[in-house]
């Protein structure tokens, strides 16, 4: 498994929320910490035990006001976002899952700052418009702690503007049109910009913040209390980060930029209103997402598909809720197959999977619990639980779990 997974948008979203009418000035304040501590073994001998305790803290400090601009209803919000994070990372070599020499020692962190604006326009009675920037700068650092590779110490500055403008058209109070354009700028995570290819510690050099473009237009709304909404999406993306593998070091993900890349899609979803407590959800996505310009050992993989993406995707969920506390959900998803390489040379098949839940829950004044129980891969599919992109000598596929049952009890306290 690698070190950490990270989540990538796919899509820049805006979307505009109707002002109020009157005048109201506000101010928000956030303020986190959070403490990780994480020991994995990697399926490598060469620092194949990883070690690290992460601190990450933020403030995040907001301004409303609403008031009237040309005599229409107009939202303003300002402010800044404040985040650090640091992390204390050591390598050991895994002889046989016994911990060995220790091979990296390195104190790392980023920080970031974010000024940032929207603007909330009523322009018409129908017509909303939106308007939005932010700036971001952050700052990497690492202290080197182990010597004997040399001194790896350093700092990375990575910054730039990036902005929305969107237009939300009322059709009635139940059905809205809208269309959005963002630009969207995404440093490395610390476990992409620290795994270095070369195998020693500190920063990998080559590689560099995306950058994309995202257009979107769609309708959503409300008909007979049928909730829907259909998103068609166009993304062109810069320095796409795609993960991959060396066979010097097995197992252990890397990263890469892959020049330039387009994401074409449509996303629909379609949710029914409650009936005696039964009530449903469907959804389809399609993904036509390819290399624009690529090449890799001198060979040129533009027009290939996206690692990793389904080209169609389906989802259906229907649950019920009875007054005496009595639940069930019935949760299918049709994955459809997709390439595991960037050259497109090997593929992940098709699958169904089915998963299957009953239960009964009660709350009681401060206390509230539930029972359940449930069957996962319902349709005893044979399919692979993860896939790792890029993998060295092929070890593309990790299978998932048979037809199995799971149950449990929670049990939760709730203050007064």
């Amino acid at each position: 498994m690698p070190e950490e997974k990270s989540i990538r948008s796919r899509r820049g979203y805006v979307f505009a929320h109707k002002p109020s009418a009157g005048q109201e000035l506000s101010f928000h304040r956030n303020i986190c910490c959070i403490v990780d501590f994480l020991r994995n073994r990697l399926p490598l001998f060469d620092g194949g035990q990883v070690q690290f305790d992460r601190h990450v803290g933020g403030v995040s400090l907001q301004y409303t006001n609403d008031h009237r601009l040309f005599n229409r209803p107009n939202r303003l919000i300002t402010g800044v976002d404040y985040g650090i994070q640091n992390d204390d990372r050591q390598r050991f070599n895994n002889d046989s899952g016994r911990r060995s020499a220790l091979v990296l020692n390195q104190a790392e962190r980023v920080q970031n700052v974010g000024p940032f604006f929207r603007n909330e326009w009523r322009a018409r009675d129908k017509l909303d418009l939106v308007l939005g920037g932010r700036w971001d700068w952050f700052l990497f650092e690492v202290k080197d702690h182990y010597r004997d590779d040399g001194n790896q110490s350093g700092r990375k500055t990575l910054s730039q503007a990036s902005g929305t403008a969107g237009v939300v058209y009322h059709l009635n109070n139940r059905h809205q049109i809208y269309a959005n354009v963002a630009s969207i700028f995404e440093t490395p995570t610390t476990t992409e910009l620290i795994n270095n290819p070369s195998g020693k510690g500190g920063f990998n050099p080559n590689l560099s913040p995306q950058t994309s473009l995202s257009q979107e237009l769609g309708m959503r709304g409300a008909a007979y209390d049928f909730q829907y909404e259909t998103t068609l999406f166009y993304i062109y993306t810069w320095n796409e980060i795609l993960p991959f593998e060396r066979p010097e070091f097995p197992g252990r993900t890397f990263f890469r930029n892959s020049g330039q890349s387009s994401r074409l899609g449509v996303e629909t979803r379609l949710a029914t209103p409650e009936w005696k407590g039964l009530r449903g959800e469907v959804s389809y996505t399609f993904s036509d997402f390819e290399f624009e310009k690529y090449r890799i050992n001198d060979a040129s993989l533009s027009g290939n598909a996206f690692p990793g993406v389904p080209r169609h995707r389906w989802e259906g969920l229907l649950r019920y809720a009875h007054p005496l506390g009595f639940f069930g959900q019935l949760h299918v998803q049709r994955v459809g197959a997709f390439y595991v390489n960037d050259s497109n040379t090997d593929a992940n098949n098709a699958y169904n999977l089915g998963q299957l839940l009953f239960g009964w829950g009660k709350r009681y004044r401060w206390l509230d619990g539930s029972v359940f129980f449930g069957i996962n891969n319902l349709f005893d599919e044979r399919y692979n639980a993860n896939t790792r992109i890029n993998a060295a000598f092929g070890r593309y596929f990790e299978p998932g779990a048979p037809f199995n049952v799971y149950g449990g009890l929670r049990i939760r306290v709730i203050p007064l």
